[in-house]
């Protein structure tokens, strides 16, 4: 382990946080939501996750044709950046930061730099089967991730002063995945004070 290495949730950062969100109500059966959020992450760190910068657009509807139906469609979109630093070393050897190089600088270090981009389409519908009795909520939510890293490391003359005495290669497609999410819940309401939830 580096020892300059801190975990990112103990260090100190310089955090910039912005977010705008407008609500509409073009009809009394219908809400929209419309929301964008910012954040930037600059840990104190040499070594580790350095940087972080997100964007994020979120749309969310809810419309209730009747007392017994209400049906809620979301979407969002979010980009995420986020920069790490590492040293590729051995015990003794090159790029050792306890003997050899006890500084921070070094052919040995390396950073990854990942680019993500992530979808979310949903579905939160509700039912009224009996009033004050019993509902039925469906969900639906449909997860989208891709991700690519770059990765960057300073070339030295040879093995000698470099522990990665060559160019790295970029991880295309670092993450794709997919993901579907189904829910069914009943909520049963016997009493004012009692709720049972099941499903």
């Amino acid at each position: 382990e580096l020892p300059w290495l801190r975990r990112h949730d103990w260090s100190t950062r310089g955090r910039h946080k912005y977010s705008a969100r407008l609500d509409l109500q073009p009809r009394d059966d219908l809400d929209v939501g419309i929301q964008y959020s910012y954040l930037v992450d600059n840990f104190h760190v040499h070594f580790g996750l350095r940087d972080v910068d997100s964007h994020e657009v979120a749309l969310d509807l809810a419309y209730a044709p009747s007392d017994r139906v209400s049906i809620a469609p979301f979407l969002s979109y979010s980009n995420l950046m986020r920069n790490e630093r590492g040293r590729q070393w051995s015990p003794n050897g090159v790029g050792d930061p306890y003997t050899t190089e006890q500084i921070f600088p070094s052919f040995s270090n390396w950073d990854a730099i990942e680019h993500g981009d992530s979808y979310f389409l949903g579905l939160t519908a509700r039912f009224v089967v009996a009033p004050d009795r019993l509902a039925l909520e469906i969900g639906y939510t449909y997860a989208m991730n891709r991700s690519d890293m770059d990765l960057e490391s300073p070339i030295g003359t040879s093995a000698a002063n470099d522990a990665n005495f060559r160019e790295p290669l970029d991880l295309n497609d670092a993450e794709n995945s997919e993901r579907h999410s189904l829910g069914v819940r009943w909520d049963y309401t016997p009493s004012k004070r009692f709720t049972l939830s099941f499903g």
